[in-house]
């Protein structure tokens, strides 16, 4: 393992330091680090390997006043990328430091407030283990988005908060809790993110990945705890809509979605499938954390598919296909949130369309079309990319971390997080 002291993280004007772990095996450079820290916000500059991606709007600490903390519109103003997607830091490798939000007891650890009729149906999430992984689950991932579609098309009010099993002996597996939010309780969520990312420590400008802030405080400080505070005041239990769940069980992971219905939770149909389906999987076929052979299944598939390149001779053809082009031009949709979104996306695809396009992108298809996603301009969100995670189907994670080789955790930022991050920035400032 080995601990790089960034002087490119420096704490605001106080000349202090945040630490930053890094796998075995993994050079700055790989991550795109570089020794000048002459970013505008003095954060750490990344390479994110998107010609796409522009710089975020860097608004340090220094410029937020006092009295922008009186309402949704300076909140607005003010909230940045990691103030809206905010992930949880956590170590490369070892068990995880006590302070994280757990959603069963474990130690001193504060617990997630639910109520008792959605942790009844919560399964196993590691169903080859005794223990179903849920000593682990910690509160990996928040964020907003003040329109999210339901099932008719209409904007809606979310809080999203990302259980994820984080034990060095366990693979990936998630929860996404999803809460509706009135106009009032939005808008008092705003102003409590803005008053958060005024607390922080550090500027939390800079590319999309773990919290600056909450890199330089620690999880377990009076700072995590604000937020731990936030997630108390707003994610109610009786504002919980929806619950998905991402399983694992020996290289094959399994999804399936609750809905509230009157007073409890109900498995509903997976969207985006024919016939509708109440589970869909995810069949690795490939060795673990195989980052040249794409091979899988999706099952069942949806409609509209990537299937045809999930294979280790999905190119055996050529690169313009018909075949190859339509499983891209299936991605290019996924991958765009102004013409796909959860209320119409399975989940395998909506995971995993951003690694296949790595692997197929990296091998000659052409994906730089003009139907790619493009942020509005001054709403363009950078992201990290750790190599390990790059054309991995082993990581079905879009925002929280990926379990790899010896056991080290990876932060995972997904493009499709990314460009959904690029939207609500811009839809807070109108």
């Amino acid at each position: 393992m080995k601990a790089l002291q960034l002087a490119a993280l420096l704490l605001a004007g106080t000349g202090c330091t945040a630490e930053l772990t890094l796998p075995v095996g993994v050079e700055p450079a790989d991550l795109g680090i570089t020794s000048d820290a002459s970013g505008s916000d003095g954060g750490v500059p990344f390479d994110t390997g998107d010609s796409d991606a522009g710089p975020g709007s860097d608004v340090g600490r220094a410029d937020v006043e006092a009295s922008d903390l009186g309402g949704p519109d300076a909140a607005a103003r003010a909230l940045e990328a990691n103030d809206v997607s905010i992930l949880w830091p956590a170590p490369a490798q070892g068990p995880l430091p006590p302070g994280y939000l757990r959603l069963v007891p474990f130690g001193a650890d504060p617990i997630l407030a639910l109520p008792a009729e959605a942790l009844a149906i919560i399964p196993d999430l590691h169903s080859d283990v005794p223990s179903g992984g849920l000593p682990s689950a910690v509160i990996i991932a928040l964020r907003l988005d003040p329109c999210a579609k339901n099932n008719a098309g209409q904007c809606e009010y979310e809080l999203r908060l990302t259980a994820e099993t984080l034990d060095p002996s366990l693979d990936d597996a998630a929860i996404h809790f999803i809460y509706r939010l009135d106009q009032a309780g939005f808008d008092a969520l705003q102003v409590d993110l803005q008053s958060f990312r005024a607390a922080s420590p550090t500027p939390t400008g800079g590319p999309l990945g773990p919290h600056p802030g909450l890199v330089a405080a620690g999880v377990d400080s009076d700072y995590g705890r604000s937020l731990h505070a936030l997630i108390e005041r707003h994610a109610l239990p009786d504002r919980l809509l929806r619950m998905t769940f991402n399983t694992f069980a020996f290289d094959n992971w399994g999804f399936r979605r609750f809905d509230k219905v009157g007073a409890n939770f109900e498995e509903v149909p997976l969207p985006g499938l024919t016939p509708p389906a109440l589970s869909q999987a995810w069949l690795r076929q490939a060795p673990q954390d195989d980052r040249d052979d794409p091979s899988g299944l999706i099952d069942p598939l949806p409609t509209r598919n990537f299937q045809a390149l999930l294979r280790a001779d999905a190119l055996a053809g050529g690169t313009t296909t018909a075949t190859v082009l339509a499983a891209r031009d299936v991605i290019l949709e996924l991958e765009d949130p102004t013409r796909s979104h959860a209320a119409i996306t399975d989940c395998v695809s909506c995971h995993l369309a951003g690694v296949t396009r790595e692997w197929a992108q990296a091998r000659g298809v052409d994906f730089d079309r003009p139907e790619r996603y493009r942020a509005p301009s001054g709403f363009e969100v950078e992201w990290l990319r750790p190599p390990a995670i790059t054309s991995n189907l082993s990581n079905t994670i879009a925002f929280g971390y990926h379990r790899g080789p010896g056991e080290a955790l990876h932060p995972v930022v997904s493009d499709r997080v990314a460009h959904e991050t690029a939207e609500v920035l811009q839809a807070l400032a109108r």
